[in-house]
């Protein structure tokens, strides 16, 4: 009897798998008002991602891999750091001072940074050529975040210096996926997004 009933599970197992819609296509969010979002997920195994809200668009890329009716994502790279601390130095003056720098000058307006030392910590944020200037004559660690992107705080041990100029990295927009994961229904895609409220359920329709 053993011997019979292997191979009919073999068979069935078979069958269901042939029978799982491939999950090859585009998909597009919907019900979210004045916000674009959409998913790619190629025959290759990888995937590309965009959100477009306000004044800056978001992407991701990497791979996928489908596990039952469940879509797993993961990018190719997970940047640990947003921004490059690309100079600090002493300058005369009781107050800290932060440059950035960008191609698009657009983006400098729309800094922010968080200064501690282990008396106390002040925010800053930046003007229309990307200077901050937080009152403390120095601190132990500053974070900075690109405020079109507020999950991506970056934070820097520094000693001993007031003046510091950071660089925005090519990436500093870019969406990571770490495990996250989508479910494949006849309709499209359901989950969360990566972006917005992280209770909500959303539906990525199939085009």
């Amino acid at each position: 009897m053993k011997a019979f009933i292997t191979p009919l599970l073999f068979f069935a197992m078979t069958s269901l798998q042939a029978q799982q819609p491939s999950a090859v296509g585009e998909y597009y969010m919907h019900g979210v008002m004045e916000t674009a979002s959409a998913f790619a997920l190629k025959d290759d195994s990888t995937f590309e991602f965009y959100y477009s809200y306000g004044a800056v668009d978001r992407f991701g890329k990497g791979k996928w891999h489908q596990k039952g009716d469940s879509i797993i994502l993961n990018s190719n790279e997970k940047h640990i750091s947003s921004f490059k601390l690309v100079k600090s130095e002493q300058h005369p003056g009781k107050d800290l001072t932060i440059k950035f720098s960008n191609p698009d000058r657009n983006l400098l307006s729309y800094l922010s940074c968080l200064a501690k030392s282990s008396k106390e910590q002040n925010f800053g944020r930046t003007d229309n050529n990307g200077i901050a200037t937080v009152p403390m004559k120095s601190a132990d660690s500053l974070y900075v975040v690109f405020e079109l992107c507020p999950e991506r705080i970056s934070s820097f041990k520094v000693t001993n210096k007031n003046y510091f100029e950071f660089e925005l990295e090519p990436w500093v927009a870019e969406v990571t996926f770490d495990n996250f994961p989508l479910r494949l229904t006849a309709k499209g895609l359901e989950g969360h997004h990566p972006l917005l409220d992280p209770n909500k359920v959303v539906l990525y329709e199939r085009q």
